[in-house]
This record gives C-alpha cells, structure tokens and sequence, in this order.
C-alpha cells in the first residue's frame, strides 16, 4: 500500500474517532460493519479504528461483523419469539 494512502487512512481513522465519535477516556465502542469484507480498504480501517480508539483510552472495543448472507440466515432462522419481542412493532393506524 502507498505510504501517502495508508497516512490519509490513518488520518481518516483519527478524524473519525475525535469529530465523528467524540470518543472520550472509559467509554465502550461497537464498530458495526454490514458489507462485503473484501472490500478494499475496509479490514485496514476497521483496525486503524480499534487501535485509536484504544490510544484515545476506550475501556473496550468490539466490532462486529455481518454481510447479505449472514442477515438473510439470521431473519430465516431467527425464532419466531425473539422476532416478536424485539423487531415487531404493531402499525399504528390513524383514523379521521
């Protein structure tokens, strides 16, 4: 990888955990990727993320990771019951 673009990788990762999360010494983080990871660029990032984030003192950093195939195998064998405990929510009808 060129120096310049792993230097505006770097800095993109720094300017995302200062401005983007205001990230303050204690707090917990979850980094949530929904995607392909093969995608360039994206594992180098996500681990320029984590280890500023420890840097900037983070108590704790999680990521997680998830793709089309891995939500389509969630929503088909998810159990009935937690669907509707956490993701149902009646429609709300309006009446004049």
């Amino acid at each position: 990888m060129y120096p310049e673009f792993q230097q505006n990788l770097a800095d993109y990762a720094q300017l995302t955990l200062e401005v983007g999360l205001n990230l303050q010494p204690s707090q917990h983080v979850i980094f949530s990727y929904s995607g392909d990871m093969a995608a360039p660029n994206v594992l180098e990032v996500m681990r320029l993320l984590t280890e500023g984030a420890y840097k900037m003192g983070a108590r704790s950093v999680q990521t997680v990771w998830s793709d089309d195939e891995m939500a389509l195998s969630r929503y088909q064998h998810l159990s009935p019951d937690y669907l509707a405990e956490f993701w149902f929510r009646p429609p709300v009808f309006c009446r004049d």
